[in-house]
């Protein structure tokens, strides 16, 4: 069984809220809190995360009174991922760096250290 029209429009709404969360979450991963106390290493992942988890508390938990069937979770899961695709590309985290530059940056890291230790 599929969501339901009232479900589906409960589920953009929680989506709507979480988008607009992320410049808070962008900024508490950027700040001393969210460097120091909460130990963010990756921003985007956790700005990413913490929409998610906004999208599954608020809905799932708050917005049903009965369980989601597995059809319906992954009809949620791919609403949230075609959704956040389109919001991902709005996002900009500061110091977020791809996989391909994460990978340069601990080449560059290595290389360093080894001409030192010489």
């Amino acid at each position: 069984m599929s969501l339901s029209d009232t479900d589906r429009g409960k589920l953009d709404k929680v989506i709507d809220m979480a988008v607009s969360l992320a410049p808070t979450l962008q900024e508490l991963a950027a700040n001393a809190v969210g460097k120091e106390v909460m130990k963010v290493s990756n921003a985007r992942d956790f700005v990413l995360g913490g929409l998610l988890t906004f999208v599954i508390t608020g809905f799932v938990v708050n917005s049903r009174k009965e369980a989601v069937t597995q059809d319906e979770s992954f009809e949620i899961l791919r609403v949230v991922l075609t959704r956040f695709a389109k919001e991902i590309s709005m996002l900009v985290v500061v110091g977020a760096k791809s996989k391909k530059q994460s990978a340069k940056s601990n080449k560059e890291a290595n290389r360093k250290t080894k001409r030192s230790s010489r």
